[in-house]
């Protein structure tokens, strides 16, 4: 974005995804980014200038973040990601005068953007947050889980983007006529065989 902001077309895709093939958040039963690329649907992100490449709404989407209190207690991943934001906000919302109330986003910062749509956002302002992540005091977890819930927001996307999941699958994977109960497809499965609630204990405990 900063490096190569001049080099492609605007009709050009990028994907943003991890480094490992498999990755607990992956949205594929087998956690497999393989199988999710041989899925993408790139034509729908040409349409739509973003698009994150997680459809399940847990985490992310069921709560999101509340904007309006500054946590008492850091005893979670939510609330020190809360706090990063609300230390660091003239960076994040610059110009603003109030961030918004609620930030909400599906995990995990993989997803998929125009060119055309990266330079909707000036360059300076890419560099600006590359010298932030350099030189911040939080850890690098934290600060990580903030850029996590600012990339949609950088472009162009409301605080809350958190499309219907099963109209995510079928847009995104070709995946339709699912059958979702509380934004569970049959697609994404919890990790340890755990359910939504025990797998947030476990998710907190991880600090993942």
């Amino acid at each position: 974005m900063v490096d190569h902001y001049d080099d492609y077309s605007n009709d050009t895709a990028i994907l943003f995804l991890h480094a490992d093939r498999n990755q607990w958040h992956n949205d594929d039963e087998k956690y497999d980014g393989r199988r999710m690329l041989q899925r993408f649907n790139f034509q729908h992100l040409m349409r739509e200038g973003y698009v994150n490449m997680r459809c399940h709404p847990y985490p992310g989407c069921t709560g999101g973040l509340d904007l309006t209190t500054v946590p008492s207690v850091i005893n979670t991943s939510e609330s020190a990601t809360i706090f990063g934001i609300l230390q660091n906000l003239a960076i994040l919302f610059p110009g603003s005068t109030r961030p918004p109330d609620h930030v909400a986003v599906g995990c995990c910062a993989q997803f998929g953007v125009t060119v055309g749509t990266i330079r909707q956002t000036p360059r300076k302002r890419y560099e600006e947050l590359r010298q932030w992540l350099l030189d911040t005091s939080i850890p690098d977890q934290t600060s990580g889980r903030v850029m996590e819930y600012m990339w949609h927001t950088l472009f162009g996307k409301p605080a809350i983007h958190c499309p219907d999941p099963r109209q995510c699958y079928c847009q995104v994977y070709g995946r339709c006529d699912l059958n979702c109960v509380d934004g569970d497809c049959g697609v994404y499965v919890y990790p340890f065989g755990a359910g939504r609630s025990w797998f947030n204990r476990i998710k907190d405990y991880l600090g993942i």
